[in-house]
């Protein structure tokens, strides 16, 4: 599974709510540790980090602005 917008591997250990960025191995000890941890695997303890559902600050001020300037032409009309 692959990102619809940056087309990155969803699930990969970089996503995985056991990652730990400066630790080798997974924290999980039964979970698999791939060389690659940005890469996608097949690991039976992923589980999507709770951090990845919120949108990021960019989402938001994206999302704001695609809101005002949609109010802006609305208003266009009124």
């Amino acid at each position: 599974m692959v990102c619809t917008d940056c087309g990155k591997d969803l699930r990969s250990c970089c996503n995985c709510r056991h990652y730990l960025p400066k630790e080798r191995n997974c924290k999980e000890p039964e979970g698999e540790n791939p060389s690659e941890k940005d890469k996608s695997n097949f690991c039976d303890w992923f589980g999507l980090n709770p951090r990845l559902k919120e949108n990021s600050p960019g989402e938001k001020n994206a999302k704001n602005a695609a809101g005002e300037a949609k109010k802006a032409f609305d208003n266009l009309f009124n």
